[in-house]
């Protein structure tokens, strides 16, 4: 960055876009990919659309929200059995699909 003599105000060259690496989605497709998917999840196709998503984002959308929950459970309850805590606390929330609640009871299963 340089600073224009006569004005004083820096002057800013743009920067050449840098390429994506091999294997990496430009974000404005992802974003579309994940926005068609969460609006068909609930459909037949819904199931198609969200295995078609790239590895990460499916297991984002999919599996994290609920096992972050579940973690999370843990570490406040701190169970004496927290294996079988978490199994349980998975099961309960075996249908969720992106768009529906969590259930967060807790306690011993």
């Amino acid at each position: 960055m340089s600073e224009d003599i006569q004005s004083g105000s820096p002057v800013v060259s743009e920067v050449p876009p840098i390429p994506l690496p091999e294997g990496v989605m430009d974000p404005e497709k992802l974003n579309l990919l994940v926005s068609k998917a969460k609006s068909e999840s609930c459909t037949p196709t819904g199931a198609v659309q969200l295995q078609s998503l790239p590895l990460r984002t499916y297991l984002d959308m999919t599996v994290v929200p609920v096992l972050l929950q579940g973690l999370q459970a843990v570490a406040k309850e701190m169970p004496p059995r927290p294996i079988e805590f978490l199994a349980a606390f998975l099961m309960r929330n075996k249908d969720y699909t992106p768009g529906t609640e969590i259930i967060m009871r807790t306690g011993d299963p």
